[in-house]
């Protein structure tokens, strides 16, 4: 296999002289004395686990702490590692955070990946939006599926390129520097915007707002729904019972 190890088991054996084995270890190799609370969420067994916590927690600390302890004691490999946020910005500071956790605690060379690959850090949209672009050829998407899921046509589709044009933010069918810039600052003013009533309000009375603002935002769901074209995917979604 060109020398790259397929199975969990010959992970582990050839990471016999991981230094993660205890809380202790991890805590030395990172520098960072996580609380008891931190620690049982890092160190929790590998299986599905709820861990709640407020803003300013160490949460993306947390996160990649929790990387390095189920690789650096062999539970998992890099590339079995998928962490999903919701902003660009998130998630280029939790790959960040993680890829210099890995190598400041000696689990990876700081030279790069090896034959294992590095785990895959994205938003929800990127991810799926990959998980498509790579397999929906085989369920009849074509690789323009996302433009034309929302019921754009190809004149909505050439003018929209047009007007990014226009303005210096694409060039010969792709986003400029200037252009990825101002999508980046407009999500740092979207995460600015939706942070704001947390910590106004507190987590408590944000819940309660976040309820009471909820069903004219699935009304506005619904009626998008109602009136967009054929082809548009729709806008809700089926919430899991709480």
């Amino acid at each position: 296999m060109n020398g790259t190890v397929t199975s969990l088991a010959a992970w582990r054996t050839s990471r016999h002289d991981a230094p993660i084995s205890t809380p202790g270890d991890l805590v030395d190799a990172i520098g960072v004395p996580f609380s008891d609370e931190q620690l049982a969420a890092i160190t929790a067994p590998l299986e599905p686990t709820v861990v709640i916590a407020g803003a300013g927690s160490g949460k993306t600390t947390v996160m990649a702490a929790r990387v390095v302890w189920l690789v650096g004691t062999g539970q998992v490999r890099p590339g079995q590692v998928l962490g999903l946020t919701f902003t660009r910005k998130a998630a280029g500071e939790l790959a960040q955070r993680i890829r210099a956790a890995l190598v400041m605690s000696g689990v990876l060379s700081p030279e790069g990946v090896d034959d294992e690959g590095e785990q895959v850090i994205l938003t929800y949209d990127s991810f799926a939006s990959r998980l498509v672009s790579e397999h929906g050829l085989w369920l009849g998407y074509e690789t323009d599926w996302l433009a034309r899921s929302r019921g754009t046509s190809d004149d909505d589709l050439h003018a929209g390129w047009r007007a990014l044009e226009a303005k210096g933010l694409a060039a010969d069918g792709a986003v400029t520097p200037s252009g990825v810039d101002l999508r980046q600052r407009i999500e740092d003013d979207t995460d600015r915007l939706t942070t704001l009533p947390w910590e106004l309000l507190g987590s408590d009375r944000s819940l309660e707002f976040a309820e009471r603002f909820e069903p004219p935002c699935e009304a506005l769901l619904h009626r998008v729904d109602e009136t967009a074209g054929p082809n548009y995917q729709p806008a809700s979604r089926v919430r899991s019972a709480r």
